[in-house]
């Protein structure tokens, strides 16, 4: 039935609605293309990513396999304020000689010493860091 009132219409108004949905289809068709293009650019910088992200995830695993590899040592003990103190008064006191000897008796007692002692000359091998004042903040007057 629609079918046949259709063709009684007259010809312009089938050809004024034939040429409204071309351009409804037409402006369809184009955004479509652009909304696809964007996706095939996006598509892109997404399997570019992809690819770096697996490059960093075979580097790191090289690097964690050589890591691994190294022989594992525990880590030296830190020299802090306190063992540069306690080293620069036993020098200047010129008992560096004593120093194994005190070192021993602390430990013996408990108490956890990360000092470096002296070497077979008398001289420390890490150098005391020299003692520096406290800045006060500038006066306003």
């Amino acid at each position: 039935m629609v079918a046949r009132t259709e063709e009684l219409r007259p010809p312009e108004n089938r050809l004024a609605q034939c040429l409204g949905r071309l351009a409804n289809r037409t402006s369809a068709l184009t955004k479509l293309q652009a909304d696809l293009s964007a996706l095939d650019s996006q598509r892109a910088d997404l399997h570019q990513k992809v690819q770096d992200v697996n490059l960093d995830v075979s580097n790191l695993q090289a690097q964690l396999a050589t890591l691994k590899d190294l022989p594992t040592s525990p880590p030296s003990p830190g020299e802090g304020p306190m063992a540069a103190l306690a080293q620069l008064l036993l020098n200047s006191m010129g008992a560096g000689e004593a120093f194994s000897a005190v070192k021993t008796q602390l430990e013996s007692i408990g108490v956890d010493v990360e000092m470096a002692s002296p070497d077979a000359a008398g001289t420390w091998s890490a150098a005391p860091r020299p003692w520096r004042p406290a800045r006060s903040a500038p006066s306003t007057q």
